[in-house]
């Protein structure tokens, strides 16, 4: 018939064999991301050749090159020093842990204090004394001194009531307390009204209640700042204004009992 329409030769069937294979093509590759396409339908490795110079390879070739033992050897090289290659690595969602029970954050606490128990004490030494004159800690200086101060094997053989810097008004870290608070001089004079004290009843919360107000100085208030942030309740605040109140071998020796406590249950 005179309008039968004839069918159309492909694409393909137009094309001279050398345009033919010229056409790109994706070669299979076991690992597609060890080779580059240049501009051309040529590839090179990116394991075996140095990126400013490659070396560019036909398809053929370049499939042979990958199972070519000298280039197994380079990947296993390769992967052996900077790892295998994640697949995507961007999406990758890390391992959740899982949430510590209470009881385990609780034992955890306690070891971290257990272990750092020898970097506490002296600085808690220190800071009673300094108290006790009227003076006042930095945290600042403590924190940062950490690093350079202490023992730093908590079960080694320092002993506290050896230990000149811990007791010691002339040790090293006389520098570390500063006296700021002009309000502080009511500390000095409630405590060494403590220690002459002419009658014993002058101790303890009787002491507190006697001078009333003399206590809302730098001392009284140091004392329920710390009860504040450790949340204590009455009672706690009570035994925290004892210990204050001590003398300082009385808080070294309840400091003593604390560590051979401490150490006690840790290894039981």
């Amino acid at each position: 018939m005179p309008w039968e329409r004839r069918p159309q030769p492909s694409t393909f069937q137009n094309m001279e064999p050398a345009s033919y294979s010229r056409v790109s093509r994706t070669p299979r590759f076991n690992n597609p991301e060890h080779f580059t396409q240049g501009k051309h339908s040529d590839w090179y490795c990116n394991v075996c050749t140095p990126h400013p110079r490659p070396k560019y390879m036909s398809i053929k070739a370049a499939l042979a090159h990958e199972k070519n033992a000298r280039h197994k050897q380079n990947v296993a090289n390769a992967e052996s020093w900077w790892g295998p290659p994640i697949v995507d690595s961007w999406d990758f969602e890390l391992p959740k842990q899982e949430e510590m029970t209470k009881d385990e954050a609780r034992d955890l606490e306690h070891r971290y204090f257990v272990d750092h128990v020898g970097e506490y004490i002296p600085y808690w030494i220190r800071g009673v004394e300094a108290a006790e004159r009227g003076e006042v800690l930095k945290l600042e200086d403590y924190l940062n001194s950490l690093d350079h101060d202490g023992p730093k094997d908590p079960w080694g053989t320092w002993n506290i009531t050896n230990q000149t810097n811990a007791k010691s008004r002339g040790g090293d870290h006389s520098s570390e307390w500063i006296h700021d608070d002009p309000s502080d001089d009511l500390g000095s004079i409630s405590a060494s009204q403590g220690k002459a004290g002419k009658s014993p009843k002058n101790t303890g919360r009787n002491k507190r209640q006697e001078l009333g107000d003399r206590f809302t100085g730098s001392s009284y208030a140091f004392v329920e700042d710390i009860a504040r942030q450790e949340e204590a309740n009455a009672e706690r605040r009570g035994q925290m204004h004892d210990f204050f109140e001590m003398p300082t071998d009385k808080k070294v020796q309840r400091i003593d009992e604390l560590i051979r406590s401490l150490q006690t249950s840790l290894h039981t």
